[in-house]
């Protein structure tokens, strides 16, 4: 397995998420271990240079949360301040610190729509889309199990929706799903593909599968020793997290990140 270790901006950003226009992409992890946070940081680091709006589908959280984790994000920049604004659903503005490279007016829509149905979903994205050239610039969906459970429609069904839908308006759609409880508590073994809710259809029509785990996940957080009984380190308020990828027809690969516990920030 391939070991990549790199900054969040650039593992990330750059391998995952550069230039996957139409892609279907998987984000799985067992509960309690930050797809959410996972990805409102990677749109943190996207903001800066997309220029197509962000939509974030909520289904099962407050679409504030999604809201002052990424402000709380961005407050932390060391930058200087600046007038620099980002654009939510609800039309208010709200003034953030500089990025890396400025946000003039950057669109990220936040929806928390209650009918969790693929048909309103594609709906509301075309409606974005459209005063955009039909295009966006990343679709987040929170998370997959909700949708699916609300559904009259078959999950192959709704995962050629999204698919298709993602060719539409050539646009990355980033799902987050919630990994089964066989997983949990099985020390040392990395999560798989069948161990995501619907895998058969998922791995047929995903472009690509991520898996976030640590080890450490099992062991006490604040415990700094590292021996046979706590594989990785936990040092400095630092958690060493993997982030594993399955693409078709390719050997799985792994990115080493460091994640900021205090400021539930990804480095």
């Amino acid at each position: 397995m391939e070991i990549q270790e790199n900054t969040f901006q650039k593992s990330v950003v750059s391998n995952v998420m550069d230039g996957k226009f139409g892609d279907l992409i998987f984000l799985a992890s067992v509960e309690g271990m930050g797809k959410v946070t996972f990805a409102n940081n990677l749109i943190f680091h996207l903001l800066p240079t997309e220029n197509l709006p962000i939509v974030v589908f909520s289904f099962e959280r407050p679409t504030s949360d999604w809201k002052y984790q990424l402000l709380y994000n961005i407050s932390k920049s060391t930058l200087p301040n600046s007038d620099e604004r980002i654009q939510f659903l609800d039309n208010t503005w709200v003034k953030v610190n500089a990025s890396p490279n400025p946000l003039p007016n950057k669109k990220l829509y936040i929806d928390g729509i209650t009918s969790k149905n693929v048909q309103q979903l594609k709906q509301r994205c075309e409606e974005i889309g459209k005063f955009h050239d039909n295009k966006l610039g990343l679709i987040v969906i929170d998370y997959f199990e909700l949708m699916q459970q609300s559904e009259t429609l078959g999950s192959h069904v709704i995962l050629a929706t999204l698919k298709d839908l993602a060719k539409q308006l050539q646009c990355p759609i980033l799902v987050l799903s919630t990994l089964t409880a066989q997983n949990i508590g099985q020390e040392y073994v990395r999560p798989t593909i069948p161990n995501i809710p619907y895998w058969h259809e998922i791995e047929g029509q995903a472009d690509s599968i991520l898996f976030l785990y640590y080890p450490n996940y099992y062991f006490n957080p604040f415990d700094d020793s590292d021996s046979d009984d706590n594989p990785t380190t936990y040092k400095d308020g630092i958690q060493q997290t993997e982030l594993i990828i399955k693409q078709p027809n390719q050997s799985p690969r792994t990115l080493n990140l460091d994640f900021d516990v205090s400021r539930a920030t990804y480095l």
